[in-house]
């Protein structure tokens, strides 16, 4: 990838990923970032995908800023809600459709600027209604457990 597409990676976070499928002949690791889409309707956010079983469509996507992004990490949403980022490696190029996984707060990079962001989010606040919007939107319930 050029320089120039550098800035729209969230290099705070990091997952590794090997990926197993026919059209490499032998299996590669590519080490995936969250990247923010730089064109259309998105531009500027982050793709965001929940399935769900037993649905016509299972898979539902939306699209956060980077500041929602770490809200729903403080909050513990990611994992609670079970959704997954989409992922691309900084250099290489992948060999098929970027994958979406799920990304716990682990693999964020400890005192990096967005782990600094995700600490900073006022989890006592209520969810902001832009977020709210987007989770519902993909047939989630932000609401915590009671």
């Amino acid at each position: 990838m050029a320089d120039s597409d550098t800035p729209s990676l969230l290099a705070d976070i990091a997952v590794v990923h090997e990926y197993k499928g026919r059209k490499t002949p032998a299996p590669q690791s590519f080490v995936l970032h969250p990247f923010c889409i730089r064109q259309g309707e998105h531009e500027g956010t982050f793709e965001i995908l929940h399935s769900r079983r037993g649905v016509e469509d299972p898979k539902h996507a939306g699209h956060v800023t980077r500041a929602q992004l770490a809200e729903l990490y403080a909050r513990g949403l990611m994992e609670r809600l079970g959704i997954r980022l989409r992922l691309r490696p900084a250099e290489d190029l992948y060999p098929d459709t970027l994958p979406a996984k799920k990304v716990p707060r682990s693999c964020i990079a400890a005192d990096s600027d967005f782990a600094r962001e995700v600490a900073a989010v006022d989890t006592a606040a209520p969810l902001p209604a832009p977020l709210r919007a987007v989770l519902e939107g993909m047939g989630l319930e932000p609401a915590p457990p009671r």
